[in-house]
C-alpha cells in the first residue's frame, strides 16, 4: 500500500540558520506520523542532518540542482523526480523558512487537489502521479518555460491549474489561504487556530519574524 503523503525537503549548499533548524524540528514534531526526505546536492556531506534526523531518507542529484533557484526549478520539472517517489500519493515541499502551525497534511491529501500552494510558491503539496504524468507530456512546454530562467517552477505549474479545462486540480485563493500564507501576509493575532497549516517565507535575518516566532514560543537557539 502506497503511503499517503511524504515531506521532503531541500538541502542547499550552505549550512543552515539555528532559525531554520528549528523549524524543521518543529514541522517534524507536529507531523511524525509522514515520511521524511532531504534531497541535496551528490557531494554534500549529510551526516549532519542524520544527527538530526536519524530517521530520514536522503537522495542526492547532479549538484547543478542546488547551485541556486533555477537550478532547483528544473528538478522540480522533471518526470524522473516523481518517479522516485512512487510509494507516496503525494509530496509536501518544505522549504526551510516554513512554519507548521498545526498537523492537517492528512486533511489536505484528501481534499481532492493535485496541487495547493501559496503565492510564494515555497511550500507546496503535489500529487506525485499527476505531476509525473504532467512532466512526461510536457517536455516542450517546459524547455521554454526553463528558457525564461524562472527561479521557480510554481507559474509553470499555477498555469496548468488554470482555465476552462485545468490539467491540475487546485483550490480557489481563498481556500488556499486556510493551506499557507506567506509571512508578511499574516496579521498579528491572538489565537493559533486561525493560522493556516503553514506559513512560509520566514527569514532569519528579519527581526520582526524573530518577533512573531517569540510569541509563538519557537525557539532559535
Amino acid at each position: 500500500m502506497r503511503e499517503l503523503a511524504t515531506i521532503v525537503v531541500p538541502v542547499f549548499g550552505r549550512s543552515w540558520h539555528p532559525l531554520e533548524l528549528a523549524l524543521l524540528l518543529h514541522a517534524r514534531k507536529i507531523m511524525p506520523e509522514f515520511s521524511l526526505v532531504f534531497v541535496g546536492p551528490e557531494p554534500r556531506d549529510m551526516s549532519e542532518i542524520k544527527n538530526d534526523f536519524p530517521e530520514a531518507t536522503i537522495y542526492k542529484f547532479d549538484p547543478a540542482f542546488f547551485e541556486n533557484k533555477q537550478g532547483y526549478a528544473r528538478l522540480l520539472l522533471r518526470p524522473d523526480f516523481y518517479e522516485m517517489f512512487g510509494w507516496s500519493e503525494f509530496l509536501l515541499l518544505f522549504e526551510p523558512g516554513s512554519y507548521i502551525t498545526k498537523n492537517e497534511l492528512h486533511y489536505w491529501c484528501k481534499q481532492g487537489h493535485d496541487y495547493i500552494c501559496d503565492s510564494s510558491g515555497r511550500l507546496s503539496l503535489r500529487h506525485v502521479d499527476k505531476f509525473m504524468s504532467l512532466a512526461r507530456k510536457n517536455q516542450r512546454d517546459i524547455q521554454h518555460f526553463l528558457a525564461g530562467k524562472a527561479d521557480s517552477d510554481h507559474a509553470f505549474w499555477q498555469k496548468k491549474a488554470g482555465g476552462f479545462w485545468p490539467a491540475l486540480r487546485s483550490p480557489t485563493a481563498v481556500v488556499s489561504e486556510y493551506f499557507s500564507q506567506p509571512i508578511d501576509a499574516v496579521t498579528p493575532i491572538e489565537k493559533a487556530e486561525s493560522l493556516p497549516f503553514a506559513i512560509t517565507g520566514l527569514v532569519p535575518e528579519n527581526t520582526r519574524h524573530q518577533e512573531w516566532l517569540n510569541t509563538i514560543e519557537i525557539k532559535t537557539e
